[in-house]
């Protein structure tokens, strides 16, 4: 029995003490600990034993997909304290949140509806949009093409117990509109969005320039370092040219962003190209084919893929050989490619290689280019694996 207590409160000690790293960022900009960094790293503890706490309770451990029915929220307020928002304050519901939360040292106030509310509200909101940026141009009213011009986000405001969506443009015509074709929910607030930059939107498949020569545009994707995420997409190396390489538009006068991974070896012909402000990376074709933020792990051979390019646009094959190995014109030696049967030229490098798996676009991997095969064969394209680059360098689609 002192045995197990022991080990016990070494366990929560060790707890504590990995808590208290996390905490220290709040303090890390400050000399002094002022009365606000106190009361909103002790809130900040409080909220995260709260919603654990509330995922678990009642399930024997097992973790939820929703919290109770009478849960609306939390947030810091100015002065740093934790307030909790209960649709019910009812002693039972308030006593169960100074327990959960261990600490009776924060403020329990009344709201209107849930938060399981406001989240499914906010997924129909999500759902309703994305269908829509997947539907054709030509098939849309000009109206509806007006709102999602005007469309830039939406989320859920647990202070303010509601769902806010921001519009470029807050007209009642945009209002209703938005009523019609995405949600008529009530808890809505519409906020116009002060100042929207003009900005490039980059297609995955459409073109860029560097150093004397085209590529075209991977996946959207990621990596983190030193706990920074930098954005961007994905290409190939031969294309991108070099590490530090600054990528254009392909008249050469937009910068796009530079390369920050860089490698062509072993299993990758692949690059990282940090997007620079002003320029977003979206996540479909121009033919408007959605890709998921999914990436393929395995690769059967005869499976349909789809290749988007500069040059050759979007084709399709399917996959000859799953792990291909060969020596390029310029003497660099790839393995663990992807060889394939669509067609492509000049200029479709770097572009994205995707497919279909239970009705979503996953990301495959890029396009590298082609061999010359043994007449009869087939299938001259190459395909370097996304999930290369990513167990790599850990550049992850999105």
């Amino acid at each position: 029995m002192k045995k197990n207590v022991k080990q016990r409160f070494n366990a929560l000690f060790l707890a504590l003490c990995l808590l208290s790293v996390f905490l220290l960022p709040v303090f890390a900009n400050s000399t002094e600990l002022t009365t606000r960094a106190i009361a909103e790293s002790q809130s900040y503890l409080q909220y995260q034993l709260l919603t654990t706490a509330f995922k678990h309770q009642n399930l024997r451990g097992e973790i939820a997909d929703a919290y109770p029915d009478y849960y609306a929220g939390a947030y810091i307020r100015e002065d740093g304290k934790l307030v909790v928002l209960l649709t019910n304050t009812a002693k039972t519901n308030t006593d169960a949140v100074y327990a959960l939360a261990r600490s009776s040292d924060l403020i329990v106030s009344t709201a209107t509806v849930s938060l399981n509310e406001l989240t499914v509200q906010r997924e129909l909101i999500a759902n309703a949009w994305q269908t829509l940026r997947q539907s054709k141009a030509e098939d849309m009213p000009d109206d509806l093409l007006n709102l999602l011009d005007s469309f830039v986000g939406f989320g859920i405001e647990e202070r303010n117990n509601r769902i806010v969506v921001t519009l470029k443009d807050i007209s009642e015509e945009n209002i209703t509109l938005f009523q019609k074709y995405i949600s008529s929910y009530t808890n809505i607030y519409f906020e116009a969005c002060d100042g929207v930059e003009a900005h490039t939107e980059l297609k995955l498949g459409d073109s860029f320039y560097a150093a004397g020569g085209y590529g075209s545009i991977g996946y959207r994707c990621y990596y983190t370092n030193a706990s920074i995420r930098y954005t961007g997409f994905a290409t190939a190396a031969h294309a991108a040219i070099n590490q530090g390489q600054d990528i254009l538009s392909g008249s050469g006068g937009e910068r796009y962003g530079e390369t920050q991974i860089w490698q062509y070896s072993g299993t990758l012909d692949a690059a990282f190209v940090q997007r620079v402000a002003g320029v977003t990376i979206a996540n479909h074709t121009p033919e408007g084919k959605v890709i998921a933020n999914t990436w393929c792990t395995s690769f059967p051979e005869g499976m349909t893929v789809y290749k988007r390019g500069k040059t050759t646009h979007e084709t399709s094959g399917t996959i000859k050989n799953s792990s291909y190995s060969f020596t390029t014109a310029s003497g660099i030696s790839l393995s663990d490619t992807l060889r394939c049967n669509y067609n492509s030229d000049a200029g479709d490098s770097g572009g994205i290689v995707f497919t279909l798996i239970n009705g979503d676009y996953t990301v495959v991997g890029l396009h590298h280019g082609v061999v010359d095969t043994v007449l009869g064969i087939g299938g001259r394209a190459i395909a370097i694996k996304a999930h290369n680059f990513y167990t790599i360098h850990g550049v992850t689609p999105y």
